[in-house]
């Protein structure tokens, strides 16, 4: 069904509405017209996506109803950046397919793993990666884990290789520390690695200096956040007996302190 324009906003989403429930059942109809009407787009954006949802209802059937609202908030999200609601949809499925796949492969790493709390903690890390850093980061430290454990277990066996992965997730993600916040702390130190990685494998590839002077910054940038930050974090907690995870660091800043800490969206500290 296509709207022509000449209905007003709402009785065309009406419209959208009684279809969707005649396939998707009441709730998830009102619930689908609900996101198109909070997700500040304008009339056209929101016909066009309703449009949209139409013409590829068979194949969004196959998405569960939590999936399927966060498919279309998705594709709003697009959509209000530029995107027509068919590339938006396009992205929005294509990103939910590749989770998907990044969903298999971690259950399927996990089930190498003969210890089952190590298992455990490496898909809570992977999928906290996954929804603080992205499902990239997550699919990097897959990666990382699978090629360091696989050559770890061939060149020592298995109880060394998960020796490894332990002291990795636990000393050098800090897991323990960051699952307090979130794990805020080992998604900080993925994008470190990554960038590192980066910048090691473009000046392999004989990439001039000048080029890189941007990653090399931003690889600093992300140094600072990570290490000093948290050092002040720590201080200023012990001084002022506030729980880390309820500070917040704001900076570091061109000009003025160097960083603010905030408890509570309060001002605590500045730090020179």
């Amino acid at each position: 069904m296509i709207y022509t324009g000449e209905k007003t906003l709402y009785s065309q989403l009406e419209n959208t509405r009684r279809i969707l429930e005649e396939t998707l059942g009441s709730d998830m109809a009102n619930e689908l017209v609900r996101i198109l009407l909070t997700s500040k787009l304008t009339d056209t954006q929101a016909l066009d996506i309703a449009n949209t949802i139409l013409r590829n209802l068979e194949s969004l059937k196959a998405f569960s109803n939590e999936e399927l609202k966060e498919l279309v908030r998705k594709v709003a999200e697009y959509v209000k950046k530029g995107d027509t609601a068919e590339e938006a949809l396009k992205k929005a499925m294509k990103e939910y397919k590749d989770i998907l796949s990044l969903e298999i492969a971690i259950v399927a790493f996990s089930k190498v793993i003969s210890d089952p709390e190590l298992a455990t903690e490496v898909m809570k890390l992977l999928r906290h990666i996954k929804d603080t850093a992205g499902s990239g980061a997550a699919a990097w430290l897959l990666e990382f884990f699978g090629r360091n454990y696989l050559r770890d277990a061939y060149s020592k066996g298995t109880a060394y290789a998960e020796a490894r992965l332990r002291e990795t997730i636990e000393k050098d993600l800090k897991y323990g520390e960051s699952l307090k916040q979130n794990c805020v702390i080992a998604s900080s130190i993925v994008r470190l690695l990554m960038m590192v990685e980066e910048l090691r494998n473009r000046i392999n590839r004989g990439e001039p200096e000048r080029g890189l002077s941007k990653l090399i910054g931003d690889i600093g940038e992300e140094y600072v956040k990570l290490y000093l930050q948290n050092e002040i974090k720590r201080s200023i907690s012990k001084l002022l007996g506030i729980p880390e995870d309820e500070l917040e660091i704001v900076g570091p800043f061109e000009k003025g302190p160097d960083f603010n800490v905030y408890h509570k969206n309060k001002l605590v500290e500045q730090n020179r």
